[in-house]
């Protein structure tokens, strides 16, 4: 591994683990944790390559490798503001499950468009379901750690 006494700089590969919290403190991602966005290694990222959102990558910019930081992000500059009309409501019939959903589940629809859409089920009321398409961060305020793990300067 290089010096990177100067810490990270455009075009550089890095390492580097992330934690996401929610404004209560819960961890809502972290590339630490197996799931199914993640294995548990630390992201490589080639800093300036439009990979990542620019708070990040100006945090990211002059971190020397073991260095931890913590940056905020709001709302507009995460998952959105919240956005009212993505709340509707469908009918029952729209859908093609087999079952029927739960209040609180997350479920996939077809829009009219023919993409598809995750949504979480809000209230189910005779043959009619409200559901929002809302991340379920969107509004909020995430708080990132961000631990760089490694550097291996451009051209190297």
């Amino acid at each position: 591994m290089a010096d990177d006494s100067a810490g990270a700089k455009l075009g550089d590969r890095v390492k580097v683990h992330f934690t996401t919290r929610t404004p209560e403190g819960e961890i809502f991602e972290s590339s630490r944790e197996v799931s199914e966005e993640h294995d548990g290694s630390p992201q490589e990222i080639v800093l300036g390559d439009g990979s990542i959102n620019q708070v990040f990558l100006d945090t990211l910019i002059g971190m020397k490798a073991g260095e931890i930081r913590e940056v905020k992000l709001a709302p507009e500059d995460a998952y959105g503001k919240y956005n009212p009309k993505l709340v509707f409501s469908i009918r029952k019939s729209f859908l093609s499950f087999k079952y029927d959903p739960q209040v609180g589940e997350m479920i996939s629809i077809k829009l009219p468009n023919g993409n598809k859409a995750l949504v979480k089920v809000l209230d189910i009321a005779g043959k009619k379901i409200k559901v929002d398409g809302n991340h379920p961060m969107a509004g909020k305020e995430l708080t990132y750690e961000l631990e760089m793990l490694e550097i291996e300067p451009a051209g190297e």
